[in-house]
């Protein structure tokens, strides 16, 4: 059952505040080329993308039904029942939403400490957030 499926027997109110709330994660079974995302409190942005308001929905109900390809991989990202995220190896043919190329620009990554790991140009404006040194 995908994240999506499992926010079925909610009120409509809890069902939308849950899934406008997924982008807000942490991941498991993350892969070496994207190790910055490990045991980390990550927003994942899809708001400051700059997408039209279909693209955004396709991307949100994307990454809470089947998952949403990561552009130039043959990974998936996905919400899953666990209020956590997942990456998973999908077949090049699989038709699922694609993230467009610029994804990384709005992701914001802190760390245990609470300190900045990634923040993309987008998710700094859309946080506020200064560069420091």
């Amino acid at each position: 059952m995908n994240y999506y499926n499992s926010l079925q027997h909610h009120s409509k109110p809890v069902k939308e505040a849950l899934i406008s709330e997924a982008p807000h994660t942490s991941f498991k079974n993350v892969p070496d080329e994207f190790a910055f995302f490990r045991g980390k409190s990550v927003d994942l942005g899809f708001e400051s993308l700059g997408l039209d308001e279909q693209a955004f929905r396709n991307i949100m109900l994307g990454f809470i039904k089947n998952g949403i390809r990561i552009p130039g991989t043959n990974y998936r990202i996905r919400a899953d029942n666990t209020l956590k995220s997942t990456f998973e190896l999908v077949g090049p043919d699989t038709e699922i939403p694609v993230l467009p190329e610029h994804w990384l620009d709005a992701v914001l990554i802190m760390g245990d400490g609470n300190e900045v790991v990634h923040a993309g140009d987008a998710a700094r404006k859309h946080h506020q957030l200064k560069l420091v040194g």
